[in-house]
């Protein structure tokens, strides 16, 4: 019996570490490097995310990229001073609400976020043809799978964005599974807002 549960925890220890290995990795290369090759030095993990909400879903409220970073105003409006410095992004007031800010991409900042974006796709192209095992929607389903998993094991997932909404394909991971996406549902009802205002 001793030597099952050994090798049950070498086995779970193994997949544990190749997981945390492989968020390094990505978090390293896919993240820190194709940032660096377009803006050296200066983007942290939560000004990328910023980018790829705003590249991908456009003008948005400051509140609201708050909330998605789970982060506070203070603490957003310090990354959104610091985008700004660099050039990457805008701040428009909102006419509606005079407390309220918008926030959409610089020129500079659309095409660092394009280079970006182009950086990670050669980066991941050329690991699946070194790799050569497995098509794309493989890989993709296998760490789908994964990500559910991991989520339904944690009792607090749904108080936890995964930021699925600042993708291209806007589509949550977990549907299927128990969440429901905040931020979606919260953009969803802005679009909704906005059309009904616009039809009066």
């Amino acid at each position: 019996m001793p030597g099952r549960a050994t090798s049950a925890n070498n086995g779970v220890d193994s997949l544990l570490k190749a997981l945390l290995v492989l968020t390094r990795t990505v978090d390293h290369i896919l993240e820190e490097r194709a940032a660096a090759s377009v803006q050296p030095g200066s983007l942290s993990a939560s000004k990328l995310q910023v980018l790829r909400l705003l590249g991908h879903r456009g003008l948005q409220p400051t509140g609201r990229i708050a909330r998605f970073l789970a982060v506070s105003k203070p603490a957003v409006s310090q990354i959104i001073d610091a985008l700004v410095l660099a050039g990457l992004v805008t701040r428009r007031p909102n006419e509606v609400d005079r407390r309220g800010v918008f926030v959409e991409l610089s020129k500079r900042g659309q095409k660092s976020f394009q280079e970006i974006t182009r950086t990670q796709r050669h980066l991941l192209r050329a690991a699946l043809r070194l790799s050569g095992k497995g098509s794309i929607s493989a890989w993709t389903n296998a760490l789908e799978q994964i990500i559910v998993g991991l989520t339904r094991a944690d009792q607090n997932f749904h108080d936890y964005c995964l930021q699925c909404g600042a993708h291209e394909d806007n589509r949550c991971v977990l549907v299927g599974g128990d969440a429901t996406c905040m931020f979606l549902q919260e953009l969803n009802a802005g679009t909704k807002r906005r059309r009904t205002a616009a039809r009066r």
